[in-house]
Formats: C-alpha cells, structure tokens, sequence
C-alpha cells in the first residue's frame, strides 16, 4: 500500500505542477514579448530621429561656405611674416 500511495502522490504532484510550470512559462513569455514590443518602438523613435539628423546635417553642409582660392594668399602673407621674423631675430641676436 505504501508503493501505491507514494505513486499517487507522484502522479498528483506532477498533474499539479504542469499548469504552474505553464503559467510561469506564459508569464516569461509575456514579459520577453513586452520587453521586445519597447525595444521595437523606441528602434522606430530612434530611426526617426536619425533620419531628421541626417536631413539636419545636408541643410548644414549646404549653407556653410567652404574657403576657396584665399589659401594661396593666407600663405604666402604667413611666409613674409615669419621671414620678416627671423630677420628681426638675427638682428636682435647679432646687434
């Protein structure tokens, strides 16, 4: 009688135990699809965003003016400067 009742209690744990370890596993289902759904609406936020950056950033790139043929003269000003700094030098140092 004991081996038939330890059977039946077996039995009646493990009919017991399936709708909880079902429920658990909806559960975590649930919350790994909710958590899934978040991470989809603020990828979709994030893409938007992006996208009005990037329409941002050619509005800037178009507006802003690029230096154009000024560096020859940039140049060549800097070299007569820094000539005319040596020379001031070598006269201070010699004189």
């Amino acid at each position: 009688m004991g081996w038939i009742a330890a059977q039946l209690a077996m039995v009646t744990q493990t009919l017991i135990s399936w709708p909880l370890a079902l429920a658990v596993a909806g559960a975590a289902i649930l919350g790994i699809a909710l958590c899934l759904g978040i991470a989809l609406v603020r990828a979709g936020r994030l893409s938007s965003q992006l996208a009005q950056a990037c329409a941002d950033l050619e509005t800037v790139c178009a507006q802003s003016s690029t230096p154009t043929g000024d560096f020859d003269k940039i140049n060549d000003s800097a070299t007569r400067i820094l000539l005319a700094i040596r020379a001031l030098r070598k006269a201070v140092v010699n004189g």
